[in-house]
C-alpha cells in the first residue's frame, strides 16, 4: 500500500511559495493522501497558494498545521461556490456556457467536492454539484469503452438534473433558482444526445427564465408528483406540491408522474 501520511514539520518552508512548495513536494510518492505541516509557520498562505499546492499533488487531499486541517475538497467546493454565487447575482448570461476553474478537477476531486457539497445542503451547493456533473464547470471525465462510457454519460446527465431539482426547490435565492432552471431547460432542448433522458424531460413544461430569455413567460405550475435521486442513488419522492412545482418552474406535462428521474 504504501506511505499515506509524511510528516514534515520544522522544515523552513515558510520561506517558500506556493509555486516553490510544488516544486519541491513534486517527488512525493502518490500514495501519500496527508501531509503534516506544522511548525513551518504557513498559517497564513492564502486559498490560492494552497490551491497551487494541491494542483501539484493530485493524490493528496489533506495538510494538517496543528489544530488546524485543510481539506482539498473543501478548499475547492469554496471557491467553486464563491465563483459561481458571484456569477449568478452579477453575471447570470455568463453562466450559458462552462466555466474553467483555475484548478484541475479530476474524477476523485469531482466525488470529493460534490460530497462537501451535498452536506452542506444549500441550493447554491446543488447548483455547483448539477454543474459539474453536467459539465457546466469544465472537469476531467473518465475514458471508457463505448458501451460503458454511454452508460457513465448517462448516470452523470441523471444525476445532473437530480441536483438541478434540488437547487431549484431548497431554501435559496432565486437567482441560484433561476439558473437551475435554465439549464434544466437546456438539457430538456439539446438533450445532450440522450435520448432516454430527453424523453424523460419531454414530460415537463420547461421554459427559460425571464432573466435568460426575456421572450418567455414565467413557468406554469401543475400538481405532480416527482422523485429525484441524488448522486449516491437514494430517491426522495414529493407528493403533490404545488410549492414544490412553483418554485421548480416545472408543470407535469400529462397529469401526475412518479419515479421521473
Amino acid at each position: 500500500m504504501g506511505v499515506t501520511s509524511l510528516h514534515l514539520d520544522w522544515n523552513g518552508l515558510d520561506q517558500k511559495s506556493g509555486a516553490e512548495l510544488a516544486e519541491a513536494f513534486r517527488a512525493i510518492p502518490l500514495s501519500v493522501t496527508s501531509l503534516d505541516l506544522r511548525w513551518n509557520g504557513l498559517d497564513d498562505k492564502t486559498d490560492a497558494e494552497w490551491i497551487e499546492l494541491f494542483s501539484s499533488l493530485p493524490f493528496v487531499h489533506t495538510v494538517v498545521l496543528g489544530d488546524r486541517r485543510i481539506n482539498k475538497y473543501e478548499l475547492y467546493a469554496n471557491q467553486l461556490l464563491e465563483q459561481v454565487e458571484h456569477l449568478v447575482l452579477t453575471d447570470a448570461q455568463r453562466l450559458v456556457t462552462p466555466l474553467i476553474p483555475g484548478f484541475e478537477i479530476d474524477e476523485i476531486s469531482l466525488s470529493g467536492i460534490i460530497g462537501v457539497l451535498e452536506k452542506r445542503n444549500t441550493s447554491a451547493g446543488y447548483l455547483v454539484s448539477a454543474m459539474l456533473l453536467d459539465d457546466m464547470i469544465q472537469n476531467i471525465m473518465r475514458g471508457e469503452e463505448p458501451q460503458s462510457q454511454e452508460k457513465y454519460d448517462e448516470k452523470r446527465a441523471y444525476d445532473a438534473v437530480s441536483f438541478y431539482i434540488k437547487a431549484a426547490t431548497s431554501q435559496g435565492s432565486d437567482a441560484i433558482k433561476d439558473t437551475a432552471n435554465f439549464n434544466l431547460w437546456q438539457l430538456k432542448t439539446l438533450g445532450g444526445g440522450m435520448p432516454s433522458l430527453k424523453r424523460r424531460l419531454e414530460q415537463f413544461d420547461i421554459r427559460p427564465p425571464e432573466r435568460f430569455v426575456g421572450s418567455y413567460g414565467l413557468f406554469d405550475s401543475h400538481k405532480g408528483a416527482v422523485v429525484s435521486q441524488s448522486l449516491r442513488g437514494h430517491e426522495e419522492p414529493v407528493d403533490d406540491n404545488d410549492e414544490l412545482e412553483e418554485s421548480l418552474g416545472l408543470r407535469l406535462g400529462g397529469g401526475q408522474m412518479n419515479g421521473v428521474f
